[in-house]
């Protein structure tokens, strides 16, 4: 179970420090945490080439706790970011609705 959910766009993937990025997040989260680096981050760039890709990517929604969208024009033009934004915010409504309690688990990166 990833810690959080890495969204953007694929037109943003040229730029590989977008990629340094997300390592260094997932180094710095898990020496604070204490959480096995394997565990802390999801990025379908990860995927292997064999994996069913919609089962991945619903998986890792379902269960992240924090979803962490890099905003770009890019992604904010792209339906496959929305939607992943779409299925972790209904979760988030789902939560409140059962709770009561909101609860701020999505962190942009500019």
């Amino acid at each position: 179970m990833p810690h959080f959910f890495f969204s953007y766009s694929r037109k943003d993937t040229p730029d590989q420090h977008l990629y340094e990025f997300y390592e260094d997040l997932c180094r710095e989260l898990s020496v604070r945490a204490a959480i096995s680096i394997k565990d802390v981050g999801f990025i379908d760039k990860e995927q292997k080439v064999t994996a069913d890709w919609n089962k991945t990517m619903s998986r890792a929604l379902g269960t992240c706790k924090v979803l962490v969208p890099v905003y770009s024009p890019n992604f904010f033009a792209s339906s496959y970011c929305g939607k992943e934004w779409y299925a972790f915010g209904t979760r988030l409504e789902a939560h409140r609705k059962t709770t009561g309690e909101s609860l701020d688990c999505i962190v942009p990166i500019w």
